[in-house]
């Protein structure tokens, strides 16, 4: 797939969260699985292009918060 094949992907994908809130437990269940070697530039791309850059700031920051959470 080409960049920006990818990129359209994941705006696709992005799209689907319905808020900031959604979209952070998504990445911080992405954050557990995939760990912190994974590549989000794509990802964090398509929540700029949906939110802003201050979005993909609360987003990351609520991730991490709800990734270092112990699961219940």
């Amino acid at each position: 797939m080409s960049a920006a094949n990818e990129q359209t992907a994941m705006d696709r994908y992005v799209a689907g969260f319905k808020n900031r809130d959604e979209m952070a437990v998504e990445y911080a269940r992405i954050m557990r699985e995939q760990g912190l070697q994974h590549a989000y530039l794509p990802l964090n791309l398509a929540i700029m292009d949906r939110w802003s850059k201050s979005g993909l700031e609360y987003i990351k920051t609520k991730a991490w918060k709800l990734a270092a959470a112990p699961k219940k």
